[in-house]
């Protein structure tokens, strides 16, 4: 028995595994179309809807355009608004920080009683009492020193106080106006 080998035929092809390969990726390539056309019309209907809800708004909002408003309401609203606007900055002003301050300017023998905010005006009244002279004049000259933009003596008079002791002792009563606080 010898080995032959010829050449010239034709190769043997696997015709049953050659339609198994093909039948499949027709079914994949089948699925996979099917598929893609589901989404493509899951997708068409989605922006019909979408479409549509739009057109819908749309409509309300030409509905509901706001009335025109008189000018008598828009003072009214304006004075509001910055009647708010005026609060919030007196909310945002940091009162702590100031009377801080205000403190460790003061030297010994001067005390304050009241302080008197005025925001339109950017200024601050001081009022208290001094046991001196030169105790008023330290004050004065500390807040001079200190960043605000201009200091004024609006008024100052002698007078009599308690020491908490049962005496009593002359001191001078003041006012000071404070510009450039806020």
């Amino acid at each position: 028995m010898g080995l032959t080998i010829n050449l010239a035929s034709r190769k043997h092809l696997n015709q049953r595994l050659a339609s198994l390969l093909f039948g499949t990726g027709l079914v994949v390539l089948s699925a996979v179309l099917v598929l893609q056309l589901w989404h493509g019309f899951h997708s068409f209907t989605l922006e019909q809807q979408y479409r549509r809800e739009v057109v819908a708004l749309k409509q309300q909002l030409r509905q509901s355009t706001p009335k025109p408003i008189s000018a008598k309401k828009m003072k009214a609203l304006q004075h509001r608004y910055h009647q708010a606007l005026d609060l919030w900055q007196r909310d945002a002003f940091h009162w702590s920080a100031l009377l801080t301050r205000v403190e460790t300017l003061l030297p010994e023998g001067v005390r304050l009683s009241s302080l008197q905010p005025d925001y339109a005006k950017n200024t601050l009244q001081l009022t208290g009492e001094a046991r001196g002279l030169e105790q008023l004049q330290a004050l004065l000259d500390q807040l001079h020193q200190a960043d605000f933009t201009h200091v004024f003596l609006n008024s100052q008079q002698v007078v009599t106080i308690a020491d908490g002791q049962g005496g009593e002792h002359m001191a001078l009563q003041f006012s000071l106006r404070l510009q450039g606080v806020f």
